[in-house]
């Protein structure tokens, strides 16, 4: 069963996920890796997995974006 927006942003708040996100934020140097932005950064998806949660995925499945870059890749 697909995971709905609304579970998805519940799912972000978890610690499996906040852990992760650093991961992918300090391995990109805290920095967008489009723009090169130090501010408001956020962790992109490059592909999704009916099921899967947002943790579950590979360290290379996911990138660094600043809130400006990660609205565009959307």
């Amino acid at each position: 069963m697909p995971i709905s927006p609304r579970q998805y942003r519940e799912l972000l708040k978890e610690n499996k996920w906040k852990h992760k996100a650093k991961e992918i934020r300090a391995r990109d140097g805290n920095k967008c890796t489009i723009c090169g932005a130090k501010g408001r950064l956020q962790v992109h998806h490059l592909y999704y997995v009916d099921g899967n949660m947002p943790w579950e995925y590979p360290n290379e499945a996911m990138v660094t974006l600043c809130s400006v870059c990660h609205r565009k890749e959307h």
